[in-house]
């Protein structure tokens, strides 16, 4: 249930508040996206190159091509899941999308005298670090105490302060008062009905009886955006053995998260206490882009043996957002009625996520066999939201909350990657697997640790290759739809298969 407290619903308001954790998690996700190649061997590449997916991830791998070459990958995915526990009810889901894996081009080059040449190389690279897009709904029943009592409604009227006693709700008080102590949502019930007031004062809600009833409550989510990054890379030789790149990544993070909450089949009464139905409905846009360094190498102490190490600098972000929420109820005597649209406008932020640091090893045997490992690791809690010193920017009392938060539950992140490839001929066969843990403390409440397995096939010539590739992750995720459902978190059992294609062509 902590997870209640680090949520931008908590207050029900539309102040302006620091991002959430789910938002924060947003920026530190790194799915297994990028060329067939790369995806087929579980992206154990920090050692390895020749690829333009390894640029992403260790900028040496430049330097180790021989041929200029020029790459596109496509992605066919679907997102399965099994949402439960939402008051009693279960759904499955299924969305599909066509990414843009990866494109890039890599320029090879030499400088010195004949045969005593030093290779160098440009990189100008796209990746996809995230895919966000999913959606479902699940139903379920509420039941209901006397006069309401459990309901969205009930909680509005009478929300209490999690860390106290004390009732904050809107009861006790006037529309007006409502607007003036930041309870937005709770004002936009009032103009909907659904909040009912007496005598200048709020002090019920619009349906409900003397006996227990049952209510249908459905919630219904909807995400859509990606986390790319377009890279810059400069790589060289020395002695043949060595190979060392730096890079500039520009990520660029787009999110739209539209969700409603809906109870209906209401136990009514005469007006005005004849609702229906009401919803809140709410939508929450990011876009962000920021900048980051990344220095690696890769060197070969012998033929058929390859170390390589990188390091990734923090993620500096500029991140515009916008949030807003709306009510809107039915009632038997009219309706619909709609509340006004209440919205925080755009604010900015800037977002610092953390350093990666990443190393890998892997042999080569007879020119047919390359075998791989790679290890990650991240932390998440040292992500810090802080003041840009912008008109419509956070309060610092909002930044240090937020940070309060990521620092409490969030934890590093460890990633182990293993890869091989066997070639025959033109053809090279592939497999990848990928165990990623949770960045959070208590992954039971939130997200959790993601498997991925992959294999695919290249087709391999000197002047181009196409190679296809399938992939298949799975993860725990839980939602909270409201802090009044604090113990109805929604548990979805995730699976995300992804079919790749792509083809590179050298010159």
């Amino acid at each position: 249930m902590k997870k209640i407290f680090a949520l931008l619903f908590l207050s029900g308001a539309v102040a302006l508040h620091a991002q959430t954790l789910d938002d924060i998690e947003m920026f530190n996700i790194s799915d297994l996206h990028g060329t067939p190649r790369f995806v087929g061997m579980g992206g154990a590449f920090t050692s390895l190159g020749n690829d333009l997916s390894s640029v992403y991830i260790n900028p040496a791998a430049a330097a180790v091509y021989r041929k200029s070459t020029v790459g596109l990958t496509l992605g066919f995915q679907t997102k399965n899941g099994a949402q439960s526990n939402f008051f009693g009810g279960e759904q499955n889901s299924s969305d599909f999308n066509l990414p843009l894996e990866n494109i890039g081009l890599i320029r090879t080059f030499e400088v010195g005298p004949y045969k005593k040449e030093t290779k160098y190389a440009f990189g100008l690279t796209y990746q996809r670090i995230a895919d966000f897009n999913r959606s479902y709904s699940v139903q379920g029943i509420n039941n209901l105490g006397a006069f309401g009592s459990g309901s969205l409604a009930e909680y509005w009227l009478n929300r209490n302060d999690p860390n106290s006693a004390v009732i904050d709700g809107a009861v006790g008080l006037t529309g007006n008062e409502l607007s003036s102590f930041g309870l937005f949502e709770e004002l936009a019930a009032f103009q909907t009905g659904i909040l009912v007031e007496s005598n200048d004062t709020i002090n019920d809600i619009a349906f409900g009886s003397t006996n227990s009833a049952q209510t249908d409550i459905l919630y219904n989510k909807t995400e859509n955006g990606s986390h790319n990054e377009l890279g810059i890379t400069f790589g060289g030789e020395y002695q043949k053995n060595f190979y060392y790149g730096i890079s500039i990544g520009i990520p660029v993070l787009s999110y739209r998260l539209e969700d409603r909450l809906t109870e209906f089949n209401l136990p009514t009464d005469t007006f005005p206490f004849d609702a229906t139905s009401y919803s809140l409905n709410r939508t929450n846009e990011i876009y962000a882009t920021g900048i980051n360094l990344k220095l690696g190498f890769i060197y070969n102490p012998a033929q058929w043996w390859r170390i390589g190490g990188s390091y990734q600098s923090p993620s500096w972000y500029g991140v515009n957002q916008v949030y807003e929420f709306s009510v809107n109820s039915n009632f038997s005597n009219g309706g619909p009625v709609d509340s006004e649209i209440f919205s925080t406008g755009e604010y900015t932020y800037g977002l610092r996520t953390p350093s990666i640091y990443r190393a890998g090893t892997s042999v080569v045997l007879a020119k047919r066999l390359i075998l791989s490992a790679d290890y990650e690791y991240a932390d998440p809690s040292e992500s810090r939201t802080y003041d840009r010193d912008r008109a419509n920017s956070l309060f610092d009392s909002e930044l240090v909350e937020g940070n309060n938060d990521v620092s409490e539950f969030m934890t590093g992140r460890t990633t182990i990657r293993l890869g091989g490839e066997f070639r025959t001929g033109p053809i090279a066969l592939r497999g990848g697997y990928v165990k990623q843990s949770s960045f959070y403390n208590d992954a039971s409440l939130f997200r959790g640790d993601q498997t991925t397995l992959s294999g695919g096939i290249g087709l391999l010539t000197k002047r181009f290759d196409i190679n296809i590739t399938y992939a298949r992750a799975n993860h725990s995720r839980q939602d909270l739809a409201h802090p009044f459902a604090s113990d109805q978190l929604i548990e979805t059992d995730v699976t995300r298969n992804n079919f790749l294609i792509g083809a590179n062509f050298r010159f």
